[in-house]
């Protein structure tokens, strides 16, 4: 997988990879993936209310994102499996999302360090994401 930002990074099974719906990537599949699309904003917080906004204080000196990838620990993929059945049985309801969206942070929080998850999180971190969001809404529609 490659984009602008990483180039040649190999997640094998058992790992995830954050992506953006800011940047193009190529992606070459030797076999099947599942892949989850989980829309939120940057207000959204981990477990006790820590926000994605202050991770970037715990990302180290001089890091450079360079396609992190996570081991999907056991309690995550329980979270990712059953997730996929519900929608795969057609709960596609907007505030189940939201719920799981919100769930799916609590339990990164309580399987992963702080650090783990800024380097996960980095691509969004240090930037105003919703004011980016609106730029790319709304584009076509400056004159």
């Amino acid at each position: 997988m490659s984009s602008a930002n990483f180039s040649n990074v190999h997640v094998s099974d058992g790992e995830m990879i954050f992506l953006t719906h800011y940047e193009k990537y190529t992606v070459d599949v030797l076999r099947d993936v599942t892949a989850i699309n989980c829309n939120f904003t940057r207000s959204m917080s981990f477990c006790g209310g820590f926000s994605l906004q202050r991770l970037s204080g715990f990302l180290p000196e001089g890091y450079a994102y360079e396609g992190k990838t996570l081991p999907i620990r056991k309690r995550i993929k329980d979270f990712l499996d059953l997730l996929q059945a519900n929608i795969e049985d057609g709960l596609h309801c907007a505030d189940f999302h939201e719920i799981k969206s919100k769930e799916l942070f609590i339990i990164l929080s309580a399987y992963y360090d702080k650090v783990e998850l800024a380097e996960f999180f980095s691509p969004l971190l240090g930037f105003d994401v919703e004011f980016k969001d609106l730029i790319l809404k709304n584009w076509q529609n400056v004159d």
